[in-house]
């Protein structure tokens, strides 16, 4: 589909450490920036002790589809690249429901009281009724979609491989608004999930920019692209943002590969601190550090 249809296969081959890859792509030895400390011995101080176990769906078959079990009270939906989705209860494991879309899921689920959606990979968006697993609405966009959509404010909101970001009504699926962002011809086959938060949506794109809308008209509220790659080669320049956005308080947490975590002023987009890190991995947060895994597989804390 359009030119994000070069999503390169390629990208399996920069992230699986390849040498020959890293050579071509400027990961040279020399840019690994510390020695692994060596692990102390590890005392168990909790046992984790197996509740329940289901398989409720044969899972995204190693398609490059990043597909998320996601929470809702006491309810677990889980969703198959076939287009199976089950419900289950959080507690027993027992299924609530079972609905089958008919379409190949790409991006999600997201669910929260009242609704599950989803994205295929045919640029189809699927709400279901998060009590039954009936269909709601479907609507189509103008690309597949990686992401996991966000849900509040009775909207969903959508991003799209090729930078089109949708606000959709909740209720009816109702087009409200629409994003466009210029994307580069080769990018990673991952995608940051928007985030909603108060009455902003905040949006990582694959060119390092990092973008804040208004969650009802979707205008621009800021912009910051924290890291761009001149490099020798289409590789060594890609620079996507693939992490999902972490907000704490009137601080956001990102990172991006080729480039670095960073921490930016939520209001207006400032960079309060970044340090250069080659990520496409999601931040954890605790009430001391910030983690984060690279591409290379090692783990930082930042304070």
């Amino acid at each position: 589909m359009k030119k994000v249809g070069l999503l390169l296969l390629i990208s399996v081959f920069a992230l699986s450490g390849c040498a020959q890859f890293k050579k071509y792509a400027g990961l040279t030895d020399e840019n690994v920036p510390h020695k692994l400390a060596t692990l102390k011995p590890i005392k168990t101080k909790l046992v984790v002790k197996k509740v329940w176990l289901a398989r409720p769906s044969n899972g995204s078959r190693n398609l490059a589809a990043n597909l998320m079990p996601a929470v809702s009270g006491n309810t677990i939906v889980n969703a198959g690249y076939n287009g199976k989705v089950v419900a289950m209860d959080r507690i027993s494991g027992k299924t609530l429901w079972t609905t089958h879309v008919n379409h190949q899921i790409s991006g999600g689920p997201s669910v929260n009281v009242q609704l599950v959606v989803l994205t295929t990979n045919d640029a189809k968006v699927i709400a279901l009724d998060a009590k039954t697993g009936k269909k709601l609405w479907q609507k189509t966009i103008s690309n597949e979609s990686l992401a996991a959509p966000a849900i509040g404010e009775n909207k969903v909101i959508v991003k799209a491989l090729d930078g089109h970001v949708y606000a959709f009504n909740a209720a009816d699926g109702q087009q409200q608004w629409l994003y466009r962002h210029e994307e580069p011809n080769m990018v990673l086959r991952e995608s940051s999930a928007p985030v909603i938060h108060g009455k902003r949506v905040i949006v990582g794109f694959a060119d390092g920019t990092l973008t804040s809308l208004s969650l009802q008209q979707g205008n621009v509220q800021w912009e910051q692209l924290f890291t761009s790659n001149n490099g020798a080669n289409l590789v060594s320049q890609m620079s996507d943002i693939d992490t999902t956005p972490l907000v704490d308080g009137q601080t956001i947490f990102v990172a991006n590969y080729h480039g670095h975590v960073a921490a930016l002023n939520l209001q207006n987009g400032k960079i309060r601190w970044r340090h250069k890190v080659s990520s496409y991995n999601n931040i954890a947060l605790d009430n001391r550090r910030v983690y984060v895994t690279d591409s290379a597989g090692q783990v930082w804390a930042f304070n």
